[in-house]
């Protein structure tokens, strides 16, 4: 029969069967025709008898998810295909997923950083010869709670926990890994012409990952902006200036070449992808090019600072070691000294503290403030669309949103004077 969880409104199936007894199962939906159709299917593989018995057994001890007993109904496959095949242990499975991102034009160095800080502490925890498929629902959960340091180790050790975004993020990392590994092994078995053996994530993204706290977006009052600036030392107002009046990614400022990318007669900043070899092959994020035009309070020192730079030279920003950029922690820790000599709070633990990317919140600010339209600040910040706009600064436009619905008014009806009788009053 089917249930309903009163509080969660998911439905579960509780079966009481000749074979395997009593076989109580999350269906994984808030759907009554999906729970229907997965009833249905878990009845037709426990219908199937002994045969099934590791496969029932896994979906017990939630190895395997009853997704997959569904699809595996619908699509017509025998039951032999939901068996796993020999998977790789954890630490090979990381080490194909790292090589098949960095492999892929849209894989970042940052990306690839990213995946591997996440999967290297799944390694820690799990260990490097932890079968994928012995991976379970509760390993998920209690690696959560390392991660949260509200497991019993974690507290013993007197670790800190991670923020909950960040936990978030290494889930799913971790369940890119299984879904990588999966769609690996359905094309090889399309080229083999033979049955895909199946591959489960343990994961269950409604309940382990927690959900993304949308904090408050910090951006620099004019004052501010005044205060951080005059803190600056000459050789790096221009990053702090592109950030604040050009919405340039820590990234992308670290990036820019002079004379290249930065166009005084046309004014424009060009975001663009270049080739080549590492570490100068660079692509921006999305690897969406754009042009930021060069207004009139950034101009000043873009000038000033290309006048101090040497012919040839390849970067905006020069690095310590010749011929490369300054790298993104020395951004950082030379935006630290500028916010704590500007008076005001660096870093990003505290509520009120700015880092690099807070000048990019000031650009988008100001800009959605002073009635900008939505769509051309989406493509001047190198976003996908406009919904992170909305999102994220949406909310500083209550004026510009007001005019949008007037536009109603003017365009179709004439507002009735003060001493004009309303219409339909007697």
């Amino acid at each position: 029969m089917l249930r309903v969880d009163p509080v969660r409104k998911t439905y579960s199936a509780e079966i009481k069967h000749r074979t395997f007894g009593r076989v109580h199962l999350r269906l994984q939906t808030k759907l009554r025709d999906t729970a229907m159709k997965r009833h249905a299917a878990l009845q037709q593989l426990l219908d199937t008898g002994e045969p099934v018995r590791d496969v029932v057994e896994a979906l017990r001890a939630r190895k395997l998810s009853i997704l997959a007993v569904e699809e595996c109904v619908r699509a017509k496959l025998p039951f032999d295909s939901l068996r796993p095949s020999a998977w790789p242990a954890l630490g090979a499975a990381r080490d194909l997923f790292l090589k098949a991102v960095g492999a892929r034009d849209q894989g970042s160095e940052a990306t690839t950083a990213s995946n591997k800080t996440a999967l290297d502490r799944a390694v820690l925890f799990f260990g490097e010869e932890k079968p994928l498929e012995s991976i379970t629902y509760d390993d998920v959960a209690a690696w959560k709670a390392d991660m949260l340091a509200t497991s019993d180790a974690a507290k013993a050790d007197g670790r800190k926990a991670l923020h909950t975004n960040t936990v978030g993020l290494y889930l799913t990392k971790l369940g890119a890994v299984f879904t990588f590994l999966q769609e690996r092994e359905e094309k090889r078995a399309r080229q083999a012409k033979r049955t895909p053996a199946t591959l489960f994530s343990p994961l269950d993204r409604e309940d382990h990952v927690p959900a993304v706290v949308q904090t408050r977006v910090r951006f620099l009052a004019e004052p501010e902006a005044q205060l951080v600036l005059t803190a600056t030392p000459p050789s790096l107002e221009i990053a702090i200036a592109c950030g604040i009046f050009a919405g340039l990614r820590v990234g992308e400022m670290m990036m820019l070449r002079p004379w290249v990318d930065l166009n005084l007669e046309r004014g424009v900043i060009y975001i663009q992808s270049r080739e080549g070899q590492a570490p100068h092959r660079w692509f921006p994020k999305y690897r969406r090019n754009r042009e930021v035009p060069i207004s009139a309070a950034l101009r000043p020192y873009v000038e000033r600072h290309l006048a101090t730079l040497p012919a040839g030279a390849p970067y905006v920003l020069p690095g310590f070691r010749p011929g490369l950029p300054m790298g993104v922690q020395s951004i950082h820790e030379a935006v630290r000294r500028i916010v704590t000599d500007a008076g005001l709070e660096p870093g990003r633990k505290h509520q009120d503290g700015i880092t690099y990317h807070t000048l990019r919140h000031t650009f988008a600010s100001w800009l959605v403030m002073a009635g900008a339209d939505l769509l051309t600040i989406s493509r001047l910040m190198g976003h996908k669309g406009i919904g992170q706009i909305e999102d994220t600064y949406g909310h500083l436009s209550p004026m510009h949103l007001r005019g949008t619905v007037e536009l109603l008014a003017n365009r179709w009806f004439a507002a009735p004077s003060a001493n004009q009788t309303p219409l339909g009053t007697p």
